[in-house]
């Protein structure tokens, strides 16, 4: 992993029945029992990545899988087609949100 303070907390982990994990600089946010709709969001305004980790592990809550991308300078303008990836690698998920 490489050198943001989110990646270094941790690679895999469980809140309640939340299972968090980064995998290429994606932090995905899923419960066991998902259901086959994703949400991919964008940060912006240079927040930091884990600023955004409370609220999409309540959208988590609802059964959505989201996935979050550590993006250059935390301005998501830098990195536009990230969802065209998560989408192509992630053939079981049958609806997506951006």
């Amino acid at each position: 992993m490489s050198g943001t303070s989110i990646e270094k907390s941790f690679d895999e982990l469980f809140v309640n029945s939340t299972k968090i994990q980064i995998k290429n600089n994606i932090t995905i946010i899923t419960l066991h029992n998902s259901k086959d709709i994703g949400l991919i969001f964008y940060p912006g305004g240079k927040v930091e990545v884990k600023a955004y980790l409370p609220l999409l592990e309540r959208i988590s809550e609802e059964g959505i899988t989201c996935y979050l991308e550590k993006i250059p300078f935390n301005l998501a303008v830098f990195n536009i087609n990230v969802a065209t990836k998560i989408i192509e690698d992630n053939i079981n998920i049958n609806k997506w949100y951006l």
